[in-house]
């Protein structure tokens, strides 16, 4: 289920509701159409003297081990040598003190859109094909 985006008026009309004694907490939610949760953390982040202004999403979880700078070094080292092996890549990083693995520059290099070009072990037939 997607998440309403609610405006700043709004919630500042749904806590003035509450606060001038039109209900309790759920009958205010109901009448503004909105989850009884909602309105009561509106009501609280208004009384702790908290801003109602809709929060700007932060990113969640941990940072990337393989981050912009480590995606730059990537691009980097498939532009000077465009076959390499990702255990070759993992050691690369080792060296620079960044732990990772196989699977991970694997994944980085696919969000970096960096094809897999291998050398081809035996060279091209001199003979023209039919």
């Amino acid at each position: 289920m997607a998440f309403k985006k609610y405006g700043l008026e709004f919630r500042k009309r749904v806590v003035e509701s509450y606060d001038s004694g039109a209900g309790s907490i759920r009958e205010v939610a109901d009448d503004f159409d909105v989850s009884p949760t909602t309105a009561h953390a509106w009501i609280k982040r208004s009384r702790d003297g908290e801003s109602l202004q809709p929060r700007v999403p932060t990113q969640r979880g941990r940072e990337p081990t393989i981050g912009k700078r480590e995606r730059r070094w990537m691009r980097e080292w498939y532009t000077k040598k465009p076959d390499l092996y990702f255990r070759e890549v993992v050691e690369k990083f080792a060296a620079k003190g960044v732990k990772v693995s196989a699977s991970m520059v694997h994944r980085a290099k696919e969000t970096l859109r960096l094809s897999r070009k291998k050398r081809h072990s035996t060279p091209r037939s001199a003979t023209p094909s039919r």
